[in-house]
């Protein structure tokens, strides 16, 4: 599992990755398998939304996209 939060709250999150969300109102995020190029999870996170967890399932490397807005992924 993968958990993102949006750190344009100011709550304080302990693990997963923190998402600048670069002032946009929502952000939508894709999980791709490298090998096959399957989507095996979607999710959004915005002012209402401020963590998501994200699954993997049976893929062994992902890729984390986004269409909606730039996001700033490290690590928490």
């Amino acid at each position: 599992m993968i958990t993102l939060v949006n750190s344009d709250t100011q709550e304080t999150w302990s693990n997963g990755y923190e998402v600048d969300l670069h002032g946009n109102q929502r952000c939508e995020l894709a999980l791709h398998d490298v090998a096959t190029g399957a989507v095996p999870d979607v999710g959004e996170l915005n002012d209402e939304r401020h963590s998501l967890t994200l699954d993997p399932r049976d893929s062994l490397l992902v890729y984390l996209d986004n269409g909606t807005c730039a996001v700033e992924v490290t690590p928490g």
